[in-house]
C-alpha cells in the first residue's frame, strides 16, 4: 500500500493509518516488535514535522479509546498498552472496536499489548535531530486523561487517580530531575502477566505506583505528555540499594580451569540481571541469586562464550528443583528462542522455550525497565548481531561493551559512565581484515574518550595476560583501571577501593 504525499505541516489521520499499514509485516505483529522499528525508521528520514504530524495523530487515536466502557478494572499501565495494540491493529479493527467495546475485551484479557509503539515518535525524533524530544501533543496518551470518556452518567465522580504522568514525576514536571530515559522501555513484573509476557503492576486496578499528583482527578492537556516514558515498576524486594557488579566469569573463548566465560550479575535496587550467560556462569550465579529469582537475562550476542548456559538454565527452569511463577524476562538479539528451540528439540515436538523464557528481541536504541534499573541498548561493530548495554539506577551507571571493535556507539552509550567494563580480547590489531574486539589499548582510549570514571577490563585473550591488559590500558586511560576476575564485585560509582 503506497503512503500519500505527506504535507509538510504534519500528517492526516488518513496519511497515519496508511504509514501503519505500509510498515506492517506481513507475519502477524499483535504487540508492534516489528512495527514500531520499521515506522521509526520510515520517520526518522524526516522532515520534522512528519514525526510531530505522526505523534499527534496517535496521540488522538489514543485518547478516544480513553473511555469507562474500554478501560473499567485496567490498571493504568494495561490500559495504555492494551489501547496501543488495538491502534497497531490497523484503522479497520481500530473503528471496530470503537463500536463494540466487547472487541476491547479481548485484547485486555489476552494481555496484548504494543508498548514499542508509544516510542515511535520520540525515537525518531531523535534520530533525526540528535536531541531528545521534550513533547507535548494536544492530547495526552495517559489512561484517565480524557475525562468525558471516564464520565459516570450515574455518579459525579472522578476517573481514578494514584497513576503518574507520563514520563514525569510532579517535581520533574518542574524541571527538579532528569527522566532517565530515551528509547524504548519494557517493564518485566513476571507473576502478573504468566502467558503472554510483561506486566507492570498488579492487575487491581488504576494504582500502580507512587502518586504523583493530588488527587484531583486526571490531567488533561500537554502538560501530561513528556519526554521518552518509563513506566512505573514493579520492584523486586528490596536487597541492596546500590548498583553492583559481580564478575561470575570473563575468560574467552573457552572457560579456564577457575574462570568461567563471560557472565555478570548486575543487581540494584533489589533488582538482579544476568548478563550474558556464557559457559560455566549458571553454577557461580547460585552463589548470589537462585535461577527463579532472576529479575531478567540479558545476552549481548550469541557467540558460545556468551550464551551456551542459556541451554542448561532451559533445564533447570523446566525440568528440576526450580519453580518459576513465569518464564524470566531474556532480552537478546532477534532469533536467539529459535536458535535454543533449534538445539533443545530431540523429537517433532518444538522444544517449549518459551515457558522458560519470555523473549525480547533488542535493536539499536532498546530500552527496559527492570525494578528500578533502566537498561539501554546499543548495536555494536562485531560482524554479527551484537550489543553493548548501559544500566543506570539512583544516579549511578554502568556500561557493558559485549564483544565489540571500538565504535562511536559504544563510546556514546558510555558518555559519562561511572564504571565502563569493557572487552580487551585481542593483543594486537589485526592486519587485513575488520576488526571485532578491542586491544586493551582500544579499551582505554573508549574509556578516556566517553569520559568514564573507571574501568574494568574483561574478555581478556588467551595471548594476554590479566596484568598486561591492566598495564597497557592504564597507558591510555588516566583514571583506575582493574581486571574483572571471576568473583570480584564492584560497587558502580564508588571509589575503587571499594570494590572487592
Amino acid at each position: 500500500m503506497s503512503v500519500p504525499a505527506v504535507m509538510l505541516t504534519g500528517m492526516t489521520e488518513d496519511e497515519f493509518w496508511a504509514l501503519l499499514e505500509t510498515c506492517r509485516p506481513s507475519a502477524p505483529d499483535p504487540e508492534a516488535d516489528h512495527l514500531a522499528p520499521a515506522l521509526t525508521d520510515h520517520l526518522a528520514a524526516g522532515p520534522v514535522p512528519v514525526v510531530t504530524g505522526f505523534a499527534e495523530q496517535l496521540s488522538r487515536a489514543l485518547y478516544r479509546l480513553d473511555r469507562r466502557e474500554f478501560g473499567e478494572d485496567l490498571s493504568a499501565d494495561a490500559f495504555l498498552y492494551t489501547r496501543a495494540a488495538v491502534v497497531a491493529a490497523g484503522r479497520a479493527e481500530y473503528e471496530r472496536v470503537l463500536a463494540d467495546p466487547a472487541r476491547f475485551r479481548r485484547y485486555a484479557t489476552e494481555y496484548v499489548w504494543a508498548e514499542a509503539l508509544l516510542y515511535v515518535p520520540d525515537q525518531a525524533y531523535e534520530r533525526l535531530t540528535g536531541e531528545t524530544w521534550d513533547r507535548a501533543t494536544a492530547h495526552s496518551y495517559e489512561s484517565y486523561s480524557h475525562t468525558e470518556g471516564w464520565a459516570d452518567p450515574t455518579e459525579e465522580r472522578a476517573a481514578p487517580t494514584g497513576r503518574r504522568t507520563y514520563g514525569r514525576t510532579d517535581a520533574q514536571a518542574d524541571g527538579q530531575t532528569d527522566t532517565p530515559a530515551d528509547g524504548q522501555a519494557d517493564t518485566p513484573a513476571r507473576d502478573s502477566r504468566p502467558d503472554s509476557g510483561p506486566e507492570t503492576g498488579p492487575e487491581t486496578g488504576p494504582e500502580t505506583g507512587p502518586e504523583t499528583g493530588p488527587e484531583t482527578g486526571p490531567e488533561t492537556g500537554p502538560e501530561t505528555a513528556g519526554r521518552a516514558w518509563l513506566p512505573p515498576a514493579r520492584t523486586p524486594p528490596m536487597t541492596s540499594d546500590e548498583l553492583c557488579l559481580t564478575v561470575l566469569g570473563s575468560a574467552t573463548p573457552y572457560p579456564a580451569v577457575d574462570n568461567p566465560c563471560s557472565g555478570y550479575l548486575v543487581s540494584g535496587q533489589g533488582a538482579r540481571v544476568w548478563v550474558d550467560a556464557g559457559t560455566g556462569t549458571l553454577g557461580p550465579l547460585q552463589r548470589h541469586v537462585a535461577l527463579g529469582e532472576l529479575d531478567a537475562i540479558w545476552i549481548s550476542h550469541l557467540h558460545a562464550d556468551h550464551c551456551a548456559d542459556l541451554l542448561t538454565a532451559y533445564y533447570a527452569a523446566l525440568y528440576a528443583d526450580i519453580e518459576l511463577d513465569a518464564p524470566i524476562p531474556l532480552y537478546g538479539p532477534p532469533g536467539t528462542l529459535d536458535r535454543l528451540a533449534h538445539f533443545l528439540t530431540n523429537t517433532a515436538s518444538r522444544s517449549p522455550v518459551e515457558e522458560a523464557f519470555a523473549f525480547h528481541a533488542l535493536h539499536d536504541g532498546h530500552q527496559a525497565r527492570v525494578g528500578d534499573l533502566v537498561l539501554t541498548s546499543r548495536t555494536v561493530a562485531h560482524g554479527i548481531p551484537a550489543f553493548a548495554l548501559r544500566v543506570e539506577s539512583a544516579g549511578r551507571s554502568l556500561v557493558y561493551s559485549g564483544d565489540t571493535a571500538p565504535c562511536a556507539e559504544l563510546t556514546h552509550l558510555a558518555r559519562g559512565c561511572d564504571l565502563l567494563l569493557c572487552e580487551a580480547e585481542s593483543a594486537a590489531v589485526p592486519t587485513g581484515e575488520e576488526p571485532v574486539h578491542h586491544t586493551p589499548e582500544d579499551a582505554g582510549d573508549t574509556a578516556r574518550t566517553a569520559g568514564a570514571a573507571q574501568l574494568v577490563v574483561t574478555h581478556v585473550g588467551r595471548f594476554l595476560t590479566p596484568e598486561q591488559a591492566v598495564d597497557r590500558a592504564s597507558r591510555r586511560f588516566a583514571g583506575p583501571v582493574e581486571y574483572a576476575a571471576p568473583g570480584a564485585r564492584f560497587a558502580v560509582g564508588q571509589p575503587a577501593s571499594q570494590s572487592r
